[in-house]
């Protein structure tokens, strides 16, 4: 049976808040934190990695020279303050 495809997220504010919670798994566990992540926590905080402009290696690809690109959050999260 294959797996189930990745749901896109219902807000940014959904990803970004579901990423912090798999951070602070992995911050208060350590490595057991990191084996508890879910899929869908895996796939937040890759997509918070894209989201503040991390750029994306193939496998087996080399690394550009420019890893993080400027300026990547233009508008704000929604459901943050002014």
């Amino acid at each position: 049976m294959r797996p189930a495809a990745p749901q896109p997220f219902a807000s940014t504010r959904a990803m970004l808040e579901l990423a912090g919670r798999a951070l602070g798994r992995i911050d208060a566990q350590g490595i057991r934190g990191v084996t508890l992540c879910s899929a869908d926590e895996i796939a937040a905080m890759a997509g918070t990695l894209a989201l503040f402009g991390l750029v994306p290696i193939p496998p087996g690809g080399e690394a550009p020279a420019v890893l993080v690109l400027e300026a990547p959050l233009e508008t704000p999260v929604e459901g943050d303050l002014p």
